[in-house]
């Protein structure tokens, strides 16, 4: 469907949902983003919905920078440029 891609990490989308964050007692995400405490558990959230659009939503407490613009837990989607 799609892939994530950065410096030295690649990971394809195969599912509608793809959960980051790290991996805890509590459960896998399916990309882990390592043990800072920064990140949380559940952190963002992509999703594909038809045609061809997908999304991301920050479920962090924390936030997340999305092309300079930061996305706080509760933010609507935020919808991903095609490339």
């Amino acid at each position: 469907m799609a892939k994530l891609e950065a410096r030295g990490f690649e990971y394809l989308i195969r599912g509608n949902r793809t959960i980051i964050g790290r991996d805890s007692s509590r459960g896998k995400v399916d990309v882990n983003m390592g043990h800072s405490n920064f990140i949380s558990r559940r952190h963002l959230e992509i999703y594909f919905e038809s045609p061809s659009n997908f999304f991301l939503t920050c479920k962090g407490k924390n936030g997340v920078f999305i092309d300079g613009a930061f996305q706080r837990r509760g933010s609507p989607p935020y919808k991903l440029p095609p490339t």
